[in-house]
C-alpha cells in the first residue's frame, strides 16, 4: 500500500479509536483500502462501514444485490443479525434462517419497499454469495457471517433505529429496547 499504508498505519496508532482495531487483519485491510481511496475510518463503526460499503460497490456483488434484492439487502442482514443475537448465536439453522429472511421480506413487502416476495432461499443464496454471509456446515443449510463483528455490527442498526424510534416518543421501541436489548446480556 506504499506511502499512503504507512501514513495509514501511522495515524491509525496515534488515534485511540482506531489503534486497537489495527491488530485484526480484517480492520488493517479495510484501512489500507480506504488509504488509498482517501477515506479512512477513525471507529470501529466507520471502518466497518467503509469495509461493507467497498464490498457492496463491486461490480459482481453490486448488480446481484440490486438486481435480486432491490437494494434491500441490509434490511434482511439486519433481521438475520438480531436474530443470531437474540438466540445468543453466531450461527441460524437453515428453517430459521429462511423464517427470518421470509419476515424480513414480508415487512418490506408491507413497507411498499418491494413489491414481489422472493424464495428465502433465494435470497440466502444470494447474500452467502454477494455479502457477508456464509453457509456455516457442510450440506446443512445453516448461515453465520463472515466475522462476528458484521453479525454485531448489523445487530447495531436495530438498535440504533429503535433508540431513534424511542426518543421520538415510540413506547413499543421504548420497551424493546428496555426489555429486549438492554436487559439482555447478550446485546
Amino acid at each position: 500500500y506504499g506511502d499512503a499504508g504507512e501514513k495509514a498505519v501511522d495515524d491509525a496508532r496515534r488515534d485511540h479509536g482506531v489503534r486497537e482495531l489495527i491488530a485484526t487483519p480484517l480492520y488493517l485491510q479495510s484501512l489500507l483500502s480506504g488509504a488509498l481511496s482517501g477515506t479512512i475510518g477513525t471507529t470501529k463503526e466507520e471502518v466497518l462501514r467503509l469495509f461493507v460499503e467497498r464490498h457492496e460497490r463491486a461490480p459482481d456483488h453490486a448488480e446481484a444485490l440490486r438486481s435480486s434484492l432491490l437494494g434491500r439487502h441490509a434490511e434482511i442482514l439486519t433481521a438475520l443479525a438480531v436474530q443470531m443475537t437474540e438466540a445468543g448465536a453466531t450461527t441460524l439453522g437453515d428453517t430459521e434462517a429462511r423464517a427470518t429472511v421470509s419476515a424480513s421480506v414480508d415487512l418490506l413487502r408491507q413497507q411498499g419497499q418491494i413489491a414481489s416476495t422472493p424464495e428465502p432461499g433465494a435470497v440466502i443464496d444470494v447474500l452467502t454469495s454477494h455479502h457477508t454471509l456464509l453457509r456455516a456446515g457442510a450440506g446443512n443449510g445453516a448461515v453465520s457471517f463472515q466475522h462476528q463483528q458484521f453479525q454485531e455490527w448489523y445487530a447495531s442498526h436495530e438498535v440504533s433505529e429503535l433508540m431513534r424510534r424511542s426518543e421520538g416518543g415510540d413506547a413499543a421501541a421504548r420497551q424493546r429496547l428496555r426489555e429486549d436489548v438492554f436487559d439482555k446480556p447478550v446485546w
